[in-house]
């Protein structure tokens, strides 16, 4: 369960490592999320609060109770980030300014975002290309075709960085 929740401390201090740990944990997906930050206001209150204090948000599972304050999940999420600023990935939570407006407002947006590289300027048009891990060689060729084609009359390519037809986009 919990270790020593006095001695609790976090090398990053960021709202954004708390969004990030948070939306790691097993079970919160985005409407336990939307949830837990309307009773909280900030991921870091959701971590921070004690397990009396999360049992008083309505429809958040005792199991989920449990992995929310799971010492293993929290470091865990430490090492992970790490990792990511490593990499040089950003993390990008739905609850943060950076966060595109244009995507904050599809049916279903994701809770989070992985970014290596600059956001797309808001001001231009942009598409998403994302499709098979496994793709043919037509789907390969195609979706490097639309990528060239597309990027060549000024259109931003965005994907999930995924291998197969995302990546293959990207190439193009």
């Amino acid at each position: 369960m919990r270790g020593q929740r006095e001695n609790d401390t976090v090398s990053c201090q960021d709202e954004s490592w708390y969004l990030y740990w948070l939306a790691g944990v097993p079970g919160v997906g985005i409407r336990i999320m939307r949830k837990l930050m309307e009773h909280f206001g900030r991921a870091s209150g959701v971590y921070k609060a004690s397990c009396g204090e999360l049992k008083q948000v309505p429809g958040v599972p005792s199991a989920v109770i449990e992995q929310i304050l799971c010492r293993e999940g929290r470091d865990r999420s430490h090492r992970n980030w790490s990792a990511l600023s490593r990499k040089g990935i950003r993390y990008i939570s739905y609850y943060e300014k950076e966060y595109p407006e244009r995507l904050r407002k599809i049916f279903d947006p994701p809770v989070h975002l992985y970014v290596r590289g600059k956001m797309p300027d808001q001001s231009r048009c942009t598409i998403g290309i994302v499709g098979a891990r496994d793709c043919t060689l037509y789907g390969r060729d195609m979706a490097r075709l639309f990528g060239y084609r597309l990027a060549g009359a000024g259109v931003q390519v965005i994907s999930g960085m995924a291998k197969g037809v995302d990546g293959w986009a990207h190439q193009g």
